[in-house]
């Protein structure tokens, strides 16, 4: 497993681009991933801490629209990623 930080150089996620993370711990079939700016995952989360289990392009459920990239990640709760998600939209 690589660290979010180390994921984020792999992929060149640059510092305005939007990406999704899900934690690991999720088993729902559809999945919560939440969308976040690279720039707030860069000032919120402990990236160093956070270990990656998957990379993976994400396309609209039903249609052919790319809208990023999802990571799932190890180390946050589906909950605790939700209450930042919902922190950094208010």
């Amino acid at each position: 497993m690589i660290t979010l930080i180390e994921a984020f150089r792999l992929c060149k996620i640059a510092d305005d681009e939007l990406v999704y993370l899900k934690a690991a711990d999720d088993k729902s079939p559809f999945g919560e991933e939440e969308l976040f700016s690279s720039k707030a995952v860069r000032k919120t989360f402990d990236m160093k801490k956070l270990k990656v289990v998957e990379i993976r392009p994400l396309f609209e459920r039903f249609g052919p629209d790319y809208l990023g990239i999802m990571f799932t990640v190890r180390g946050i709760t589906t909950k605790e990623l939700h209450e930042k998600h919902f922190r950094m939209w208010q």
